[in-house]
């Protein structure tokens, strides 16, 4: 099994793709949201740090996660989630948003 409804079906031993269809409808329902809230991630993030427009970043944004998903599959996917994981947590603390948050909380313990 490659992908989680055909692992699902495989599992239950189905006949007819019905259980296959069900997850990969559910997958399909929630991934779009999911892609649609990173393209306009990216969107704001170019627009902010370059001042291009919100949706010429979007569409470049779409275009190279498209191109190294294309180029490498699933594992250019997975490999690029596993950098993010690692350099997200040490950069978060570093963002002047969240220092300047973390300076107008009136709470004891963060000093």
């Amino acid at each position: 099994a490659i992908t989680i409804p055909s692992f699902i079906s495989k599992r239950y031993g189905e006949k007819k793709p019905v259980i296959m269809c069900i997850s990969a409808l559910v997958i399909l329902i929630f991934f779009v949201p999911y892609v649609a809230s990173g393209l306009a991630a990216i969107g704001k993030l170019f627009n902010s740090l370059f001042g291009w427009d919100y949706m010429v970043a979007v569409v470049i944004g779409a275009i190279v996660i498209i191109s190294y998903t294309s180029v490498g599959g699933f594992s250019a996917v997975a490999t690029m989630d596993l950098i993010q994981s690692i350099i997200t947590p040490g950069i978060g603390p570093l963002n002047s948003g969240f220092n300047s948050v973390m300076r107008n909380v009136d709470c004891p313990y963060t000093t």
